[in-house]
């Protein structure tokens, strides 16, 4: 499902955050991107 593949896609940008690779901020930014070109939405 669309919901499955969003999760899939939120997931590993939660977990760069966590471990303190990444921001909060970026990965919420880096997941939002990844979450729109993978519905096609811009």
């Amino acid at each position: 499902t669309e919901y499955a593949e969003v999760v899939n896609l939120f997931v590993p940008e939660i977990c760069k955050y966590l471990t303190g690779e990444k921001s909060a901020q970026e990965a919420l930014d880096d997941a939002a991107a990844a979450i729109r070109s993978a519905t096609g939405r811009q």
